[in-house]
């Protein structure tokens, strides 16, 4: 702000205003008038508190948690998902329908965030991340002798 007020008062020109900013002189000028002709609300955009072009309707979320609840509670949400578009003809996003039914306390992640899984930690050993010897504990535990066999080959 105090960079459009130095350039209103001509104590800045346009293209140091624009580096200072790091925008192009285009959006200056553009941000100038608008500050000339608003005042300081002309730096807030005018899309703020209002809802996403991209959103779903509102109505859209209670019906999906409902039904999910009512035919679908133990279902993870990719086969939720289908389901609903399949019976029910409402055709969302999987991790929208992940993030509703996480709120909606219908289904909780596996994992903690930041946890690896158990193959992760497996294919980071075989990988010569950890000491070689100790891939025949986790293959065994596995049952798969063959691949430790694979890994030492292709090492």
């Amino acid at each position: 702000m105090r960079v459009l007020q130095d350039l209103a008062a001509g104590r800045v020109q346009v293209a140091e205003a624009a580096t200072l900013m790091g925008l192009g002189r285009r959006q200056v000028y553009r941000l100038a008038k608008a500050y000339h002709h608003r005042g300081p609300a002309a730096l807030v955009s005018r899309k703020r508190r209002r809802p996403s072009n991209r959103s779903y309707p509102a109505d859209i979320r209670p019906a999906a948690i409902a039904i999910i609840r009512e035919h679908y509670a133990d279902f993870g949400p990719t086969l939720a998902t289908e389901k609903l578009a399949e019976l029910h003809g409402i055709c969302l996003a999987r991790e929208t329908v992940c993030q509703w039914i996480i709120a909606a306390d219908l289904w909780k992640d596996r994992r903690a965030p930041g946890e690896a899984c158990a193959s992760t930690a497996l294919s980071a050993r075989l990988l010569g991340r950890a000491d070689p010897d100790r891939w025949i504990g986790a293959l065994v535990v596995r049952g798969s002798r063959a691949a430790l066999h694979s890994a030492r080959l292709h090492r």
